[in-house]
């Protein structure tokens, strides 16, 4: 029998199957910190090959800030013309 599966990114945090949510904290925790030291500028990269969660990562910390206040969440992506 011939199975198809989704690719797609995850959303939410009740779709990690893979326990992805782990690293989400921590780099909410990073992002937290140097918030609160007043950092004016920081980088966070997000590297893997095709298919290894990057977005699902970036959802899932999406997330997490989402309706936190004094936090502005912009997203960007460099393939769009």
């Amino acid at each position: 029998m011939l199975k198809v599966y989704d690719d797609s990114p995850i959303q939410m945090g009740s779709e990690d199957q893979y326990g992805r949510i782990k690293l989400v904290n921590k780099l909410a925790h990073i992002i937290n910190e140097k918030s609160k030291a007043h950092h004016r500028c920081f980088t966070i990269g997000i590297y893997g090959s095709w298919g290894e969660g990057k977005t699902s990562v970036l959802n899932l910390l999406k997330e997490k800030f989402n309706g936190i206040e004094n936090v502005c969440q912009c997203s960007f992506n460099p393939w769009m013309l």
